[in-house]
């Protein structure tokens, strides 16, 4: 499986990375983030893993959707959520990548469970 960690340079998706490798049968990580000086040394942290670091715009849901399309599964931690949700979600969708949140917030959440039918719809 290839995963794309959003917010990859944050605590919590630290975290997450650390759980997933102790899972095993991750083909590849995408560790995806804005902070590029944070990317490159959490890429070279895991530099025995399959890793490799992607620039990400959570503005852009072009950019969302361009790395979504890498992966067959996209993690969210990428705060605050109140901000970024609502791009990931419907960028997950446009990209048929299933996706995971950490969101914590919420009104965000709420959102997020909006898009289910046109989530189900794509498949």
């Amino acid at each position: 499986m290839k995963i794309l960690i959003l917010g990859a340079a944050g605590r919590a998706a630290r975290s997450a990375i650390h759980s997933l490798v102790s899972m095993g049968g991750i083909e590849h990580f995408y560790l995806a983030d804005h902070n590029a000086e944070a990317l490159s040394k959490l890429t070279a942290d895991l530099a025995s893993l399959p890793v490799s670091p992607r620039f990400i715009d959570a503005e852009s849901e072009k950019s969302l959707r361009e790395r979504m399309r890498e992966a067959d599964l996209a993690i969210g931690c990428l705060g605050p959520f109140h901000r970024y949700e609502g791009n990931v979600v419907r960028a997950a969708v446009a990209a048929r990548c299933d996706y995971l949140s950490l969101c914590d917030d919420p009104e965000a959440s709420e959102e997020a469970h909006s898009h289910d039918k046109d989530a189900r719809r794509v498949g």
